[in-house]
């Protein structure tokens, strides 16, 4: 697929550059899969959050769910 190849090349570029890449917009767990089969550091989207006010995310991040995979967490 197309936007694989441009997930690709972007990692890459970010690689050649020693920089952390971010996914954004994950969704399905088949992309989350792409991602981490390609090294990709850190991922944000639907699949592990919608959008939240301040006091929800604030609870989120007391109850220690990770917010992102790949090679980190919040």
């Amino acid at each position: 697929m197309r936007r694989d190849r441009i997930a690709l090349g972007m990692s890459g570029m970010a690689k050649a550059l020693n920089r952390a890449e971010i996914a954004e917009g994950v969704e399905t767990e088949s992309q989350e899969r792409f991602l981490l089969e390609h090294g990709c550091d850190f991922m944000q989207g639907y699949l592990f959050s919608h959008p939240l006010v301040a006091d929800d995310f604030a609870r989120l991040l007391q109850q220690q769910k990770t917010l992102v995979a790949g090679g980190g967490a919040l």
